[in-house]
């Protein structure tokens, strides 16, 4: 197996990213003609203030009843997210979603976001690899106990 940073797996990939005033309308329009789960949100000076994903849409913003043509990013997107450096391992990287259960990590290069890693993105490899040591890991608790 080659292991891989975050870095080397999105190299090339086209971030696209929209700023806090932009309408939720405009994210979706865009989320949808990329063909991707989120879109960083940054704020002055390029600097990541949030990131906008299906599930902010569908949360925070339809299942509320509010409109998607008059609602701005900055009232619905995840604001800070938790970010990898592009050097961060796959596997670190992996560990940081499964746990805190997301489907995208910002990844920077600096303070610069560089893209964003989508659990798409992840060879099926990692993920096997994943679920081999988290029954590993059930298979220690037990034994212990």
């Amino acid at each position: 197996m080659i292991y891989l940073s975050v870095g080397a797996l999105i190299r090339g990939q086209d971030m696209v990213s929209l700023n806090p005033e932009a309408t939720v309308q405009e994210a979706a329009t865009l989320m949808a003609a990329r063909r991707v789960g989120a879109i960083p949100v940054l704020g002055f000076g390029g600097r990541l203030a949030g990131i906008f994903t299906e599930r902010d849409l569908l949360n925070r913003v339809v299942a509320q009843g509010l409109s998607p043509e008059s609602v701005r990013l900055a009232q619905v997107m995840t604001p800070d997210p938790i970010t990898v450096g592009v050097g961060a391992s796959l596997v670190e990287s992996l560990a940081i979603m499964l746990e805190r259960r997301f489907r995208h990590l910002p990844l920077l290069e600096g303070e610069r976001v560089v893209g964003v890693l989508s659990c798409r993105d992840i060879p099926a490899d990692y993920w096997m690899m994943w679920q081999n040591w988290e029954a590993a890991q059930r298979e220690l608790t037990s034994a212990a106990a």
